[in-house]
């Protein structure tokens, strides 16, 4: 049996004393494996990032019940500083990057994780750049001038040269040309095979998500309404069609082996 990376059990989450996000809550990551989170806004998806990252305070929620285990200690409670210096990294939505920073600039920041873990090596710049070329390129020009793709690319190369164990994205295909989002999973699904980095995705692309995740769990209303590998989910039309939002005719492509 694989040894999970991330478990979490019974976790309820709630904003503002009132307002129940995620209600009995309990998921697996595998250790080396991609687990997807998939849903309607509001769902629940973001929230539940938020509480392994740390974030939730200070989005004004809070755990209200539960537990978060990563690497077999319990995490909950404890600060994104503590939880990034441990390797949790969070690509958050809508990207994030220092606009008037260089790319390399931001690169470096990510560096600052590694604080008290190892020395920064220049090799770990080098690795993003071999991930995403198009970094290499454009490395002394300013972030914010970066397409919206590429900002994604920098985002996620920020939280690589910080050498998670557990890298959370949330919504990496948003707002992105369907070319650009094709691209951008098939480096996701690479960076896992070949650095054995584990990864829980928030998409609501549902079939790109699926045609790369190992296994995915469904969320409506806070809870788990459906949950399998993600070849038996991304086959079952009745999924698809209630809680996917995919025609029944769709298919999910597998990165899963491509090059």
């Amino acid at each position: 049996m694989v040894p999970a990376t991330l478990v979490l059990t019974g976790v309820d989450i709630r904003y503002q004393a009132s307002v129940d996000a995620v209600r009995d809550l309990s998921l697996t990551v595998p250790r080396g494996g991609i687990v997807a989170l998939l849903g309607a806004n509001g769902a629940g998806k973001s929230s539940t990032l938020n509480a392994i990252s740390g974030f939730l305070p200070l989005l004004r929620g809070r755990m209200m019940a539960g537990r978060i285990s990563f690497e077999g200690e319990d995490t909950a409670g404890l600060a994104p500083h503590a939880l990034v210096r441990r390797g949790v990294l969070h690509v958050r939505e809508g990207r994030h990057v220092f606009a008037d920073m260089t790319v390399e600039e931001n690169l470096v920041a990510g560096t600052f994780a590694l604080t008290g873990r190892r020395a920064v090596h220049r090799r770990g710049f080098d690795e993003v750049y071999g991930y995403f070329p198009i970094l290499a390129q454009r490395r002394k020009g300013q972030a914010g001038y970066l397409s919206g793709g590429e900002q994604q690319m920098l985002a996620i190369g920020r939280a690589l040269v910080a050498e998670p164990r557990l890298m959370l994205l949330d919504e990496p295909s948003l707002g992105l040309a369907p070319r650009v989002v094709a691209e951008i999973f098939a480096i996701i699904a690479r960076i896992n095979r070949e650095k054995g980095t584990s990864i829980l995705l928030v998409e609501q692309n549902a079939v790109m998500a699926l045609g790369c995740a190992q296994y995915a769990y469904v969320l409506e209303n806070g809870r788990v309404a459906a949950e399998g590998s993600g070849a038996s989910l991304a086959a079952d039309a009745s999924i698809r069609e209630l809680y996917l939002g995919v025609g029944a005719d769709g298919a999910a492509r597998s990165f899963r082996d491509a090059p």
